[in-house]
């Protein structure tokens, strides 16, 4: 397989954008839990 492939390229991506989205919406969960316990 090479770095070429459009596919993988795109798979890449979406998952490279996937871990992104449940990072922030963890982080903004985890603030959220830091609002409310002050």
């Amino acid at each position: 397989y090479h770095l070429g492939d459009p596919a993988k390229k795109e798979l890449f991506r979406d998952e490279a954008i996937r871990l992104l989205e449940s990072r922030e919406v963890d982080f903004r969960a985890r603030a959220m839990r830091k609002m409310k316990a002050c």
